[in-house]
């Protein structure tokens, strides 16, 4: 999907842009979709698409403005400009500044140098006074109980995603990340028979390239003691099996939350980060917008929520990068 839109967007770029001609001498769409690929490699999914929507947000504002693309350096600083007096918030104006950027050094284009180095089009971007960081508010331990009530006592579908919100608070789990994941591993105590932990291999993650450019999976492990019941993790396991996913076969191209139809079946796709935001406000009582509703809500929630009590916790800053699964010096 995310090429798609990138090849959409590259076929309407100037013809002196060697990516553009490369990309029409293509023979087949097949064939310019592997080019992108080879031109891409080692970029996020989640990021490529983020990027191309800048692209498009900015392509659309530029036709209603009444500019051409591509924008010299004095277009694309009054562009921001007229955005900021607009009233788009700070992160709206520093998108199409970070799309450009990241056309210019993954395409090599020259032409788009100007914008990437100009002082005044970085300070356009900025704010002039200090402003709440627009955050996603993590979960509390009533909305915890409750994912785990759903999981015990809810429907198919929302049992399911319950299941899956779960592994993510308590994996520490980017949902970008959770849904490349095809398979889960568990861990059992001899004793009792309960799951002691559960984990999953994801192929393809936001920080795969980010240590010494050396590929590496990403390794999500989380408790099988939940916050609430000492095994969660069987009835997660039980749900997906109701509608027709084996959470243990390798398959590829699986995913273990498939976005539903309207039938009840499983769709060839997984559920989009922004799909399971709407889903989780609406289980945790919010308004479906999340401007609308009284707490930022999103599926980034639920990465931040253990985190967030790991802060409250008193953990240093080092191990909650490490709980993060971010990039950082520290090498675990």
């Amino acid at each position: 999907r995310a090429l798609k839109k990138w090849y959409a967007i590259i076929c309407n770029w100037p013809d002196s842009w060697s990516c553009k001609s490369e990309l029409l001498a293509c023979a087949t769409s097949s064939e310019g979709l592997e080019l992108l690929g080879d031109y891409l490699t080692g970029k996020a999914p989640a990021t490529l698409v983020k990027r191309a929507n800048s692209l498009i947000f900015m392509q659309n504002m530029l036709n209603q403005l009444g500019y051409f693309w591509p924008l010299s350096e004095p277009d694309f600083h009054r562009l921001l400009k007229t955005l900021r007096s607009a009233g788009h918030y700070t992160s709206r104006l520093k998108s199409p500044k970070e799309a450009v950027t990241f056309c210019r050094y993954s395409f090599d284009i020259s032409d788009l140098h100007p914008i990437t180095v100009s002082k005044r089009c970085l300070g356009a971007t900025g704010s002039d006074f200090a402003n709440k960081l627009n955050q996603a508010s993590p979960l509390t331990v009533a909305d915890i109980w409750h994912l785990h009530t759903c999981l015990d006592n809810g429907d198919a579908w929302d049992r399911v995603f319950s299941g899956a919100a779960l592994f993510c608070i308590y994996a520490r789990a980017r949902w970008s990340d959770f849904i490349h994941g095809n398979c889960i591993r568990v861990d059992v105590l001899e004793s009792s028979g309960k799951v002691a932990y559960v984990d999953m291999e994801v192929q393809t993650h936001k920080t795969m390239q980010a240590t010494a450019n050396k590929f590496k999976f990403l390794d999500l492990v989380a408790s099988g003691s939940g916050i609430f019941g000492d095994d969660w993790v069987r009835g997660w396991i039980d749900a997906l099996k109701n509608i027709g996913v084996d959470p243990f076969s390798n398959e590829p191209g699986k995913t273990l939350m498939p976005a539903p139809a309207e039938d009840g079946t499983t769709l060839q796709r997984a559920l989009e980060s922004d799909e399971a935001s709407v889903w989780l406000r609406l289980m945790l009582g919010e308004n479906v917008k999340r401007s609308e509703s009284t707490r930022q809500i999103s599926s980034h929630s639920l990465k931040a929520t253990i985190l967030s009590m790991a802060a409250k916790r008193g953990l240093k800053h080092e191990d909650r990068l490490a709980m993060g699964h971010h990039a950082h010096p520290f090498r675990m």
